[in-house]
């Protein structure tokens, strides 16, 4: 019997299976270690939805449904509640959302084409005096497009006249792929808004925190600010940031934008929050008997029904933010009694807090900017509260789909249920099919998702390494110091000891390899005082010194320059040379291989240097790339960790692959030898 019971004295088809054996055995181990690395890699290519598949190959990059997922956890800005809102759905998590079970062509060309027309103005808006301009016209005088069709099914008289020139306002929406939970993530409009931000500011840091009244420490904190304008408490007047970040989504796709439900706002959001989701409560609070939640829906005015026009008037006088509350003009008097009420008749106080004169009460215009900030809005927010609720409407994505609907179909709900394969009761049940409309876009544009969603952790480290530029530098000077000062330091040592026959060099050998039954870690302090009374922290001095001599390279060399020919050394002092000549044209010519694998070592060491590096140098301008990295990983997304991991990677893998001739050289000729 051989080695543990190995092939030896046995039959040929024996041995041949117990070979086949340990290939088996060696296959299953280089698995175990291959596996996990193919799923870092694979984890890369990942977000929240769909980390916790531990495939080899992202599922979206093959399924459908995986990438609608993701697209969803993008458009929506990782918030799946806004995902429930607009699509009136209910779900816990992007992960379970299916796609729809059909999409009617007719109605999705119907949608599109009303986000072309009504989406919003592009660029040519801007931002003046604080406000935002073109964002609204007067509070009850504002010409809706809205104005004049019914809200109740069937044919309507005539459409508005300004419905086909009407454009949402852009607080009507919001901006898709754009923001992530906590920043860890930046998808493809965060990335654009740093650039827009930063070309604005010409690259100035200073300017952007004066222009914005921040006090940011880098580029990498600014991102675009998450906001939904539908909740009350949404103000964008006098917050420079989110007023630039309204102007920078003027700039981007149509697709880009998300319009906002306010049914489902309605429905979602405070309806089946109040009454709980199960219909049959909300049945018993209401004497009605539907049997799901579909037919229950946003009404543009008050219904007539006492409990249902309890939730319509206390979600509009109290949840729902005064941009999409109407006033009706006949309540005119009404607010110059209540402003009259509330001043105590101080015409002279009211005229100090708007900053402008009024003749009388009667006098005093509704607010025309519903997003500024001060005491006009206050009073308009106090007066919304009190007004006779007959008075108030509303105005918002959901019925300016409908009224275009109406518009383009001449008020036939009969044809626009064909058109769109429905049963629609009425046109202010026609809800916005958000749903379809991401589902084709997916369709429309899988290879640019796919390819999107694949790249942007790696950009995300990307540009994250190039904001911090000195990271790059700094790490590149300290490791092309390392192997510098490790290829002069320790070769010379090496060779005294081998060329002299050092009477002691055995203990000394035995010294420098005892070193090494210390953890690094345990030198960090006494290193650490010592370089600090040096006066050397936050210098290169402070990261190469500590690590010029290692023992263990020194040993190397020794064993390696101890196997030279001795006779070659005999005929060159002959010739009269001297020991610099020796040491550098035969010892370091004759030593390549073994050079490359310490330097190679050095690089390593230099380069996957953290905790040491932090510690000597804790000024951010001498902190090199995984000091760098260390940080990302602090807020950053579990794949966007493993996209830096494989990034700062490459350079050692590319180093290795240079010089993997002279490296396995280094490696095989000492062993044979």
């Amino acid at each position: 019997m051989g080695l543990l019971g190995g092939p030896v004295g046995r039959t040929r088809r024996e041995r041949r299976l117990w070979v086949t054996g340990i290939y088996i055995l060696l296959i299953l181990g280089g698995a175990t270690m291959v596996y996990p690395f193919l799923v870092m890699i694979s984890g890369s290519f990942k977000s929240d939805v769909d980390i916790r598949t531990y495939d080899v190959v992202p599922r979206y990059f093959y399924d459908d449904r995986v990438l609608f997922q993701k697209y969803l956890e993008s458009r929506y800005n990782e918030f799946v509640s806004t995902y429930n809102s607009n699509c009136r759905q209910d779900e816990f998590s992007f992960q379970h959302v299916t796609p729809p079970k059909a999409t009617n062509p007719v109605r999705i060309a119907d949608w599109r084409e009303f986000m072309a027309k009504y989406g919003g103005e592009r660029s040519s808006r801007a931002i003046r005096g604080g406000s935002l301009a073109g964002l609204a016209s007067a509070g009850g005088e504002r010409s809706s497009p809205s104005a004049g069709l019914a809200s109740a099914g069937g044919e309507r008289s005539s459409p508005s006249a300004g419905l086909a020139s009407a454009r949402m306002p852009d607080t009507w929406s919001i901006l898709g792929h754009a923001t992530s939970v906590g920043g860890r993530m930046y998808p493809a409009n965060a990335r654009e808004f740093r650039k827009w931000v930063v070309k604005g500011c010409g690259g100035s840091l200073d300017e952007f925190n004066r222009k914005y009244g921040l006090m940011t420490a880098s580029w990498l904190a600014v991102g675009h600010p998450n906001i939904n304008p539908t909740e009350r408490a949404f103000k964008a007047g006098g917050y420079p940031l989110i007023m630039a970040a309204l102007e920078f989504k003027r700039t981007r796709p149509i697709r880009d934008l998300v319009p906002l439900s306010l049914d489902g706002r309605f429905v979602i959001g405070y309806l089946q929050v109040k009454y709980g989701k199960k219909i049959e409560d909300y049945n018993r609070a209401h004497g009605t008997r539907w049997r799901d939640w579909d037919p229950v829906c946003l009404r543009r005015t008050a219904p007539t029904r006492a409990a249902e026009r309890a939730d319509w008037e206390t979600f509009v006088r109290s949840e729902l933010n005064l941009e999409f509350i109407r006033v009706s003009p006949a309540a005119r008097p009404e607010f110059a009694a209540f402003l009259d009420r509330r001043y105590a008749g101080d015409l002279a106080a009211l005229s100090r807090g708007y900053g402008r004169s009024f003749a009388s009460f009667a006098a005093v215009p509704y607010p025309r900017d519903m997003q500024a900030v001060g005491t006009p809005l206050v009073d308009w927010e106090a007066f919304i509260r009190t007004v006779s609720v007959d008075r108030l409407s509303l105005a918002g994505p959901d019925f300016l789909w409908q009224d275009h609907l109406a518009w383009k179909y001449r008020g036939n709900l009969a044809a626009v249920s064909r058109a769109h394969g429905m049963v629609y009761p009425a046109f202010d049940r026609i809800g916005m099919p958000a749903k379809e409309a991401d589902w084709q876009e997916v369709m429309d544009r899988s290879g640019a998702l796919r390819w999107e969603f694949a790249t942007r952790n790696y950009k995300h480290v990307t540009e994250y390494l190039l904001v911090h530029g000195r990271g790059v530098f700094n790490t590149f000077v300290f490791c092309l110091l390392t192997i510098l000062t490790v290829l002069i330091v320790n070769p010379v040592a090496a060779y005294a000891m081998s060329r002299f026959n050092l009477p002691s060099a055995y203990k000394i050998l035995l010294f420098l390899l005892a070193t090494m039954a210390f953890p690094p870690m345990v030198t960090a302090i006494p290193n650490f005082l010592l370089l600090k009374s040096l006066g050397m922290l936050n210098t290169f001095w402070a990261l190469i010194l500590p690590g010029i001599v290692n023992g263990f390279s020194i040993f190397l060399l020794k064993g390696f320059f101890d196997s030279q020919p001795r006779e070659l050394y005999e005929a060159a002092q002959i010739d009269g040379a001297g020991e610099w000549t020796m040491f550098w044209t035969f010892t370091i010519n004759l030593s390549k291989p073994i050079l490359a694998v310490i330097a190679l070592g050095a690089f390593n060491g230099a380069y996957g240097a953290f905790m040491f590096a932090f510690i000597v140098c804790q000024n951010e301008s001498m902190w090199t790339l995984m000091v760098w990295l260390y940080q990302l990983q602090q807020y950053a997304h579990q794949s966007v960790t493993f996209a830096a991991l494989l990034v700062a990677s490459v350079p050692t893998f590319l180093v290795f692959v240079a010089a993997q001739k002279v490296i396995l050289e280094g490696i095989v000729i000492p062993v044979e030898k």
